[in-house]
């Protein structure tokens, strides 16, 4: 598979001579790029990181004590992993089917750059947003609160490609709330019920302060309170 290291072991002999020696080891990948493996050596054999998916050829030559040589060459199949699609919303893990609900207003980032796919792959993964049926948003890791300007119900899918064209996605769906207008009235009328409450309690303790003092006898000739 794509970036899985693979080893070549050369065993190269020769009936008339016994030094046989490796001259030349290279693979060609499946765009036709050359890459020489003389430098990238093992105790057993050649090392090849193969980064891309397709049909490889690998060609060895070897050289005998009289100067005679021979290549030989392999196929070698390497297989493309797919990608795996992460997304997380505020830094909490979404999984493919979860109802997740948010406040119209309030701020909030839904993140796929978690998504998952082999080191050759990865930098070039799309990331490809469904908001309904009718709206796409291609190449950004991130949505942000703006996408979602309305309350309401959003069925989400994010997909995403790696450059082979293999794909995976997350459905999920987003319900923006609306605030309720009972509760925010209640929120601003609340406090001041309160206040209007305390000013009723100390005017009706006033009131009733200068009647005990009104009652109070006294006797001829001394002033009233």
């Amino acid at each position: 598979t794509e970036s899985e290291p693979v080893v070549i072991v050369v065993n190269a002999t020769d009936a008339t001579s016994e030094a046989v020696a490796v001259v030349d080891v290279r693979a060609t990948d499946s765009a036709g790029a050359v890459h020489i493996l003389g430098g990238q050596t093992t105790t057993t054999g050649f090392l090849l990181h193969p980064h891309v998916a397709g049909e490889w050829l690998v060609a060895v030559t070897v050289e005998d004590g009289a100067g005679l040589t021979k290549t030989v060459t392999h196929s070698l199949t390497v297989m493309n992993l797919p990608p795996e699609a992460n997304a997380r919303l505020n830094g909490a893990v979404i999984e493919s089917g979860d109802r997740l609900s948010v406040r119209a207003g309030d701020a909030f980032l839904i993140d796929s750059s978690a998504s998952k796919d082999t080191a050759s792959d990865l930098l070039n993964l799309n990331h490809v947003w469904w908001l309904d049926s009718d709206g796409r948003i291609s190449g950004v890791e991130t949505l942000t609160n703006d996408r979602f300007p309305e309350a309401g119900v959003y069925e989400v899918r994010l997909e995403v490609v790696d450059d082979d064209g293999a794909s995976d996605e997350l459905t999920f769906t987003l319900e923006v709330i609306e605030e309720d207008v009972a509760l925010r009235e209640a929120a601003v009328l609340g406090p001041l019920l309160l206040v209007l409450i305390g000013l009723g309690l100390a005017l009706l303790m006033y009131v009733r302060n200068r009647a005990k003092v009104a009652s109070i006898p006294t006797w001829p000739g001394e002033p009233d309170s």
